[in-house]
């Protein structure tokens, strides 16, 4: 999707490039092409639809940048945590929208990054089941 790896996106830009590759890689283009083209439009439009929806929503962009650090929340997660974890996001996006320096906006995502280790750090400590 051409997108930097950080939390604050270029809205504007992720709806134009998403745009691009719709135009480029749509089922409807490849009408006269072979199944074997077919199948792939459909299966890279698909795919480039489930990136833009994902980045474009600040909840599930979090997450999936969670999972790309290698933590994945479980879906029976205690909800009191789940709750708390959040939250934390929620703040998170709240400061990121307050923000009104590169400085400031770099300060949060070295916080955000020492808050995501000890959250790391915290689940390969804990007991196992």
């Amino acid at each position: 999707m051409d997108c930097d790896y950080t939390f604050t996106l270029d809205t504007q830009k992720l709806q134009t490039r998403y745009l691009q590759l719709q135009r480029t890689l749509h089922p409807d283009n490849f009408g006269q092409k072979s199944v074997k083209e077919q199948e792939y439009s459909e299966s890279q439009s698909a795919l480039v639809s489930k990136a833009y929806k994902t980045l474009m929503k600040p909840l599930s962009r979090g997450l999936y940048m969670l999972k790309l650090e290698g933590m994945h929340l479980k879906e029976s997660t205690d909800s009191v945590a789940e709750s708390q974890f959040l939250l934390e996001l929620m703040e998170v996006n709240e400061a990121l929208d307050e923000a009104q320096t590169p400085e400031e906006v770099n300060k949060i995502a070295q916080d955000t990054k020492g808050m995501l280790n000890q959250r790391k750090m915290k689940q390969i400590l804990a007991p196992k089941d």
